[in-house]
């Protein structure tokens, strides 16, 4: 994985998932192998997400909306907030994006959007 300032961009249909670390955005440039091997149930910090990382979320995603980034859900006429939309995406469970958690012994764990419980 590289850091977004190493990256160059894609436009194809099929770009990597994106990857949010701290207010960091990672794209995983083998994606296939991640899909591949991905089981969160090998992960062991709780599938809680924070305040923080659903606010990082939300906002990312609708910067990607913003630019031009297709919505993944039906968005219902008179809605034009990407900030709303973004919300729609992760309550649907659609939202492409994945969390990447440092634990404290270097290793990273991986979480799609729709494996983490938002609590209210």
């Amino acid at each position: 994985m590289t850091e977004l300032s190493k990256t160059k961009t894609s436009k194809k249909k099929s770009e990597a998932p994106i990857l949010v670390k701290e207010s960091q955005i990672e794209i995983d440039n083998n994606q296939y192998d991640f899909l591949k091997n991905y089981d969160p149930s090998k992960n062991i910090s709780p599938p809680y997400i924070s305040k923080y990382e659903l606010t990082t979320i939300i906002g990312t995603r609708a910067l990607m909306i913003s630019k031009g980034a297709p919505a993944l859900i039906e968005v219902p006429e008179g809605i034009d907030n990407t900030i709303e939309i973004a919300e729609m995406e992760i309550n649907a469970g659609k939202c492409p994006i994945i969390i990447v958690r440092e634990l404290f012994d270097g290793r990273k764990e991986y979480f799609k959007m729709k494996d983490l419980i938002i609590l209210e």
